[in-house]
């Protein structure tokens, strides 16, 4: 054994290699988004960030404050993040993680998303609301433009609004206000504003009720 002990040092073998533990984590989900920074905390034991490199084949990564790390990636699939020992570049650690594209945003109108919407809720609306569903992020989205229309039940009759980011106009809120039973709101054309850029999302369509 005390043999075997030797030779390991002779060889330049580290004990304390061995044991280092190597942490990288995100700051929020299991996985990383594309086309945006993603947030990386990385930390290895007995090691200053001045003492590591972090570098990956498959994203960009920007060193940040103390053991924060951005992180960018520009296509789906897996994604390996190395630490390495930066006097000797050995490796100390690595993560795979998986990229994704950053999912459609979800259109929001008195609450609703899709579906129905109460007469009631549509007095309140002041704007069309934005938001990503099931996923804990910081990354938000607003919308940019759309054509909002309103379809009449009882007629088919139709008008059409052009919408953007400000407030609706006192037009559009008195055409809620006389919708009525099964009459219905039309989403289309709409772009959303996000970190990369705006991005054509799919319509949404809207029955009115006279539930709350």
């Amino acid at each position: 054994m005390k043999k075997i002990f030797l030779l390991l040092l002779a060889s330049g073998f580290s004990l304390a290699a061995v044991c280092q533990t190597v942490q990288i984590t995100t700051d929020k989900n299991n996985f990383l988004f594309i086309g945006v920074t993603n947030a990386l905390t990385i930390a290895v034991d007995n090691k200053s960030p001045e003492d590591i490199i972090v570098e990956s084949a498959d994203a960009q990564i920007d060193g940040g404050q103390g053991n924060k790390y951005i992180c960018r990636v520009y296509k789906a699939g897996e994604v390996i993040i190395k630490v390495l020992d930066k006097k000797t570049r050995s490796v100390l650690g690595s993560k795979s993680y998986t990229a994704r594209v950053i999912p459609n945003p979800l259109l929001v109108l008195g609450g609703a998303t899709n579906g129905m919407i109460s007469r009631e809720a549509l007095k309140e609306i002041k704007k069309i609301e934005v938001k990503l569903a099931d996923i804990d992020t910081d990354i938000a989205y607003s919308i940019d433009s759309c054509s909002l229309t309103l379809v009449k039940l009882k007629n088919g009759n139709t008008r059409d609004f052009f919408v953007t980011s400000a407030p609706f106009s006192e037009e559009l809120e008195d055409e809620f206000k006389r919708l009525r039973e099964g009459d219905l709101i039309l989403l289309r054309n709409v772009y959303v504003k996000g970190p990369e850029g705006l991005r054509l999302v799919p319509p949404a369509v809207f029955t009115v009720s006279t539930n709350n």
